[in-house]
């Protein structure tokens, strides 16, 4: 459980970061990681 969470604030940070530096390159990759999410 420890480690799901550490995933999931990590992931969130990924998500927060990549929103503002490196949107344009980063958005397929997240949307993937987006989807295995939900």
């Amino acid at each position: 459980m420890m480690i799901f969470l550490f995933i999931f604030m990590f992931y969130n940070e990924f998500n927060f970061f990549s929103l503002f530096f490196f949107n344009i390159k980063t958005i397929p990759f997240v949307k993937v990681f987006s989807g295995i999410k939900f």
